[in-house]
């Protein structure tokens, strides 16, 4: 075989192994060519409408009359998978509608959009049980994969980290589901040494979770989206509790709004168990009272009814609102309780206080304002406590202004 036949042999091997890759590359074209998807569902005996768009990145945004609002991202291989999906099923070149046969009721309407590089085409069906003609090939197939991407397979879980203001982890704290837009197991998950908790079973939808103290007193509550096989991940950032006490104040403050800047929380778990003597502690607050924080501070409102001769004397406070204004004001709903005549009590010096944790604020005037309703508690002649409240003219109201730099 000659020089030329050789060359024009090998020149030919180059041409049909460019044909060929070209023909491959084409086969395996990419579904990232298309650069938008818009599903939309509606009707059904209940009334149901959902609404899903999937960017050409595989993000999802879900609006659900059931499922609520939700965002996530598709894996690669979904979004690889839903777009072959169209492809193949020759979607661009499907009817744009399939109507409903005369008479027919409670069935899903659909409506699939898709946007690829320079065209776009939209599509509206019905159940096939309640389609006039019949569907093509496939259609119903994207239907289900969407639907499938919505749900997930099986069921799901949320797992997180519970950790204070400082993003120190808390152990101990009950993390559980409060609110859901289906059933959801009603068992709670103890945080670990580490902050982690972990909730399994968890059916896909949208659901609100809840993060309570030793008190069973709600601390923080955020909401996440579940989908059927995967562990969504939700974590939280908490106060600590309301802390009370009868008598570490003893001596140390006067009937008043006590303002206290500390490097963390002083409500949180072990910090108070690091005293060897109870009442340091709360000397050690007193030292931390200043009506000027800074920004660095962890900032906390004490309460305090001031010293009493005897026991009964007792303080609740209702969690505090944030009143945007300026001065911003923390308002807090107080409730003093006085033994009435005739209730035994301890001997002792007692001086009721509630610590309440803020958290590190921004600079700036505020003002802690304390709404107080008083009570004198009897006991009825079967031995239980009753509760008279103390009728006043002018409403009690205790105000402290204080400013963060």
């Amino acid at each position: 075989m000659g020089f030329l036949s050789s060359r024009r042999m090998y020149l030919a091997f180059i041409v049909v192994a460019a044909a060929a890759v070209l023909v491959y590359s084409f086969m395996l074209k990419p579904p990232q060519e298309i650069t938008g998807i818009l599903w939309e569902r509606s009707g059904g005996f209940a009334g149901l409408d959902e609404t899903l768009t999937i960017g050409s990145d595989g993000s999802v945004a879900l609006s659900s009359r059931f499922l609520g609002e939700a965002e996530f991202t598709l894996a690669e291989a979904e979004w690889e998978e839903l777009g072959a999906l169209i492809e193949d099923s020759g979607f661009m070149e499907f009817d744009a509608a399939y109507g409903a046969k005369a008479g027919v009721a409670d069935h899903f309407s659909y409506s699939l959009t898709v946007e690829m590089d320079s065209t776009s085409k939209q599509v509206q069906w019905v159940d096939e049980w309640a389609s006039e003609g019949d569907l093509p090939e496939g259609l119903e197939e994207i239907g289900e994969r969407i639907l499938d991407i919505i749900q997930g397979t099986g069921t799901g879980g949320v797992e997180g980290v519970v950790s204070d203001d400082s993003g120190n982890p808390l152990p101990g704290y009950s993390v559980s589901i409060i609110r859901g837009s289906a059933g959801f197991p009603e068992i709670a998950a103890i945080t670990g040494t580490d902050g982690h908790y972990s909730i399994g079973g968890v059916p896909p939808g949208v659901f609100t979770l809840g993060v309570r103290g030793e008190t069973g007193e709600l601390l923080a509550e955020d909401t996440v989206f579940v989908r059927g096989g995967e562990t969504s991940s939700l974590d939280f950032s908490v106060r600590g509790e309301i802390l009370y006490d009868q008598s570490g104040g003893v001596g140390l403050f006067e009937e008043g709004i006590h303002i206290i800047a500390t490097d963390g929380d002083p409500t949180a778990p072990g910090v108070m168990e690091g005293f060897e003597v109870r009442n340091d502690f709360w000397a050690m607050l007193r030292d931390a009272s200043t009506l000027t924080p800074s920004t660095e501070d962890y900032v906390s409102v004490l309460i305090s009814r001031g010293d009493h001769p005897t026991g009964g004397f007792q303080i609740r406070v209702e969690p505090f609102a944030w009143q945007e204004s300026h001065p911003v004001v923390f308002r807090f709903e107080v409730t003093f309780t006085d033994p009435g005549e005739g209730v035994m009590v301890t001997g002792a010096l007692t001086n009721p206080v509630a610590l309440i944790p803020v958290g590190r604020l921004d600079p700036g005037l505020y003002i802690a304002r304390v709404h107080i309703d008083r009570f004198i508690m009897t006991y009825d002649d079967a031995g239980n406590p009753v509760y008279d409240q103390v009728e006043t003219l002018v409403e009690e109201v205790w105000e402290t202004e204080f400013e963060v730099s």
